[in-house]
């Protein structure tokens, strides 16, 4: 009795209030599954073992990007059925494109879904329906919204502008479908450089926190990968939390570094790691 009037006298009435906290695993992985009518990457053999990597982890939300092609989603939507039985993306092909490339997976129901797709693109983009893929989820009566996407790619003052563009779709979006005490979550493959210089310009545009990537590896572009063309050690990917009152926060940051035995003595499973982070809301 003591101590409770104690807390309360240091920390206010809230105290004996207080709601317990529910926790989230979050990854976001470009996997690189392109087209197979036009590239050659070992899809097949990779596919296998990105689920099985999926499978065994768990965690609780997934978004993955360039998921291109039908039969490449039909398999993960299989694969990992059982592990996350709630699926969404990456929508239809359209005339003479593929599909948006994301798919949202989670072992929580999904109450509210859509796909929104982005108005410009440039270049080798405009082959896929580069699109935001929102879903609202439930966990214990709690909602949480999170929005996948895979934004423009390439350097240079044009593409950063479609970048923008997309990302002010993206928040839009957000705002259109915001319930009130439910964290936003933003992931996907950005295609920003962090701590570059239109890395400020990106959390400015989606009003969103990013933070420390607190694992041994510290890039999800690197070099040493053998399916990377990245001449130099970078962060592309992210999951960030929209800035809000909510007392929400995105903790753990960690770059993972899946690998297995593929053909012709390959080892890693994309161009891209998977980054994993927990929400607490």
């Amino acid at each position: 009795m003591f101590c409770a009037i104690f807390l309360s006298v240091l920390w206010g009435d809230g105290y004996a209030q207080s709601t317990p906290k529910d926790t989230l695993d979050l990854l976001t992985w470009n996997v690189f599954m392109r087209p197979r009518a036009y590239f050659w990457d070992n899809q097949t053999q990779r596919s296998e073992y990105i689920a099985e990597f999926l499978n065994k982890n768990q965690v609780d939300v997934v978004a993955l990007q360039e998921v291109f092609g039908r039969k490449t989603a039909r398999f993960f939507r299989k694969a990992l059925q059982e592990t996350y039985p709630y699926q969404y993306g990456p929508g239809k092909v359209g005339f003479m494109k593929f599909n948006s490339g994301v798919m949202i997976l989670s072992k929580y129901p999904m109450v509210e879904y859509t796909i929104k797709k982005y108005g410009n693109c440039n270049g080798i983009d405009c082959m896929a329906k580069k699109s935001a893929v929102f879903v609202t989820l439930e966990k214990n009566g709690k909602k949480f919204q999170v929005v996948g996407t895979h934004l423009q790619a390439s350097k240079g003052y044009a593409n950063a502008l479609i970048r923008t563009a997309q990302m002010k779709t993206i928040s839009k979006l957000a705002n259109a479908y915001k319930i009130k005490d439910a964290p936003q979550i933003f992931m996907g493959d950005f295609n920003v450089i962090k701590d570059f210089k239109y890395y400020p310009d990106m959390l400015l545009n989606l009003n969103a926190i990013d933070g420390p990537i607190v694992s041994d590896v510290k890039c999800s572009s690197d070099p040493e990968n053998e399916l990377c063309w990245s001449k130099k050690p970078k962060i592309l990917d992210y999951i960030l939390l929209k800035r809000d009152e909510i007392d929400a926060q995105i903790i753990q940051r960690k770059i993972l570094k899946p690998q297995a035995p593929l053909k012709k003595g390959k080892k890693n499973l994309s161009d891209h790691y998977p980054v994993k982070a927990k929400l607490v809301f």
